[in-house]
């Protein structure tokens, strides 16, 4: 356990040191497992097995946590829970009010919401051209509403799909179908 400000630039397993408290806590080199607690936390090291717990942290290892005001997230597998969350990192999970992400095969859940990257999930709400719900690339999933320019796959408002869209199974024949089922009628879409 440390407490005070820290910066620890050794290399190694930082297990030993497991605790680190203070204002300004900054952990480089290499290494695994810390807990970093403090106004604001910088982990610019390539072991896995941080966690951070403050007001401003930036993770830049992979399988790293963040728990905090402002969060910036830079290699794969992080996770984030906070109010203004950015990331880089491909795979990473981020929860909060205000999230970014430039990251491929992302998770965001929260408020106001952006993705420009491929194979993102975006949950949420946005509100205005400034702080809104994007999801506009490729292979990529938007739920939620937007009362600006709506760039999302589902929304309170109805769908939005790009590309071919095929439906080789419907059933060919409307028998036992419910209201508003589609069904194919000889190559003709139809609906119950």
């Amino acid at each position: 356990v440390r407490i005070g400000s820290a910066t620890n630039n050794g290399t190694g397993d930082k297990s030993t040191h497991l605790i680190w408290g203070g204002d300004v806590v900054t952990m480089n080199g290499s290494g695994n497992y810390a807990v970093l607690m403090g106004d604001s936390i910088t982990a610019n090291y390539s072991g896995t097995g941080v966690v951070g717990l403050g007001r401003s942290l930036t993770l830049n290892g992979q399988g790293q946590v963040a728990l905090g005001r402002t969060i910036s997230l830079a290699s794969a597998g992080s996770f984030g829970v906070g109010l203004d969350l950015s990331s880089t990192a491909e795979n990473s999970t981020m929860m909060g009010n205000k999230l970014t992400t430039s990251g491929t095969f992302s998770t965001l859940i929260g408020y106001f919401l952006e993705s420009t990257a491929t194979g993102a999930s975006v949950i949420g709400k946005g509100l205005s051209n400034a702080s809104k719900l994007v999801n506009s690339t490729a292979n990529s999933l938007a739920l939620g509403w937007n009362t600006a320019t709506p760039q999302h796959l589902l929304s309170s408002t109805g769908a939005t799909l790009g590309g071919q869209i095929n439906l080789p199974n419907l059933p060919t024949s409307a028998t036992g179908l419910a209201t508003g089922d589609l069904w194919n009628d000889g190559g003709t879409l139809k609906i119950a």
